[in-house]
């Protein structure tokens, strides 16, 4: 009993000693300097070899260091021993992002899956944000649409899936490209630097104006129905993105 209590005491001394490496690992990646957190995380891993977050830590000083095959290896070691962690899977998408976003997807959704309200908004929203990325890359675009404007919602602060947001939804909307083209005729009909090649239209500035406000409605008009459509198939193809999508639309508009 007492061999079997020693050793129980050495394991923890051990782990403990391995969990310090592993946040001097994290830390040194913050720092930039992925080769220091590499070292760290091994030495982690020799002093506890089942501990996930090492192998997460050592992913991610791989992926510092342009290793990707190696870190995508070890991304799928730690999801292995800790599958229930969002932001193992988050790791894993990101490493397969630029090679193969289907598989990035599957990933992410995973991810999602698996997230928690008690993680910060920021990771969170950063998890949506790329599955929205993986999404896109496929032409899936109303379901990109839906996953930005989540990431949107969960961090307003995150601009780059406020760009993405805005960029999606522009997408979405089959009159948008005809209604710059209108915007840009209108400003020359107005006056713009180009105006001398149209004077002879001037006469007919009113009714270019009266077409352009029916041809803005009625792109408004397709976009919002294509916009209906796509979420009454998302709400059948992929039902945890629409109700996680219905559930912050409501928490945006309670909040006011």
């Amino acid at each position: 009993m007492a061999e079997e209590l020693e050793g129980a005491e050495q394991d923890g001394e051990a782990e403990g000693a391995a969990e310090a490496l592993v946040d001097e690992s994290l830390e040194a990646f913050q720092r930039s300097d992925p080769a220091h957190a590499l070292r760290a995380a091994d030495d982690a891993l020799e002093l506890a070899p089942e501990l996930a977050r090492a192998h997460h830590a050592r992913s991610l000083a791989l992926e510092g260091l342009k290793r990707i095959p190696e870190a995508r290896e070890a991304a799928a070691t730690s999801a292995s021993l800790d599958p229930s962690n969002p932001g193992i899977h988050a790791q894993l998408g990101d490493l397969w992002l630029e090679e193969d976003p289907a598989r990035a997807e599957l990933h992410f959704r995973e991810g999602v899956r698996r997230d928690s309200w008690d993680r910060p908004a920021r990771a969170r929203a950063r998890l949506l944000n790329n599955l929205g990325v993986a999404l896109d890359a496929q032409g899936k675009r109303r379901e990109a649409a839906l996953a930005f404007r989540s990431a949107h919602f969960l961090d307003p602060t995150m601009k780059e899936a406020r760009q993405n947001t805005r960029a999606a939804i522009r997408g979405l909307a089959g009159g948008a490209a005809l209604v710059v083209g209108l915007n840009v005729l209108l400003q020359i009909a107005k006056g713009g630097k180009h105006a001398a090649r149209l004077q002879p239209l001037k006469p007919y500035a009113g009714w270019m104006v009266g077409a352009t406000v029916l041809l803005l409605a009625a792109s408004w008009g397709v976009w919002l129905w294509r916009r209906t459509a796509g979420m009454a198939r998302l709400a059948g193809e992929e039902p945890e993105l629409y109700a996680l999508y219905r559930r912050l639309e409501a928490e945006r508009k309670a909040e006011g």
